[in-house]
């Protein structure tokens, strides 16, 4: 059967909606960031334009972009079942990333690739450097408040209530 359905991913439906003006972010999130292209997204899908819009419709953020973009991103050492098979490369290659997210003076590193976040915030731990999912930065500029392995921000205290910085 032949159905009439378009399948996008939520970072492209999220930037038509804003585009749309049907999603407004409002909430200011004092934060200087950059942001880590995933794999998957960009090398794969052409995917990196939709997440810089998301990124610069929310109000108080200062966006200090990489300078590889497209298809010469780089890696994050958390895709592929490395982390698994090679945990002390992934941890080398996550704080060569953040190294280079540092040099920019950023406080935060915003992904879109749920493999890139965990082994990217271990090494940020050592550089004070937060690493959050786009998605729930967009909740947060929102007025979501965002729970789960990231519990407590937003109104109850961490970077959102905190001009964007952990304790």
């Amino acid at each position: 059967a032949d159905f009439d359905i378009e399948v996008v991913l939520v970072v492209e439906l999220l930037a038509e909606l804003i585009r749309d003006g049907k999603l407004v972010p409002s909430v200011s999130l004092e934060r200087t960031i950059t942001y880590h292209d995933p794999c998957r997204l960009n090398k794969r899908k052409g995917i990196w334009k939709e997440p810089r819009e998301i990124l610069r419709a929310i109000p108080g953020l200062t966006f200090n972009d990489v300078d590889r973009v497209t298809q010469w991103s780089y890696c994050s050492g958390g895709g592929g079942g490395l982390p698994i098979e090679k945990p002390e490369l992934t941890a080398a290659i996550s704080a060569n990333r953040v190294d280079q997210a540092a040099a920019l003076e950023v406080d935060t590193l915003v992904s879109a690739c749920p493999w890139s976040e965990r082994p990217l915030s271990a090494a940020g731990a050592d550089k004070d450097i937060d690493v959050i999912d786009i998605h729930e930065l967009l909740a947060e500029s929102l007025g979501i408040t965002v729970g789960g392995s990231r519990g407590g921000y937003g109104e109850h205290g961490g970077p959102a209530a905190n001009g964007g910085r952990t304790a």
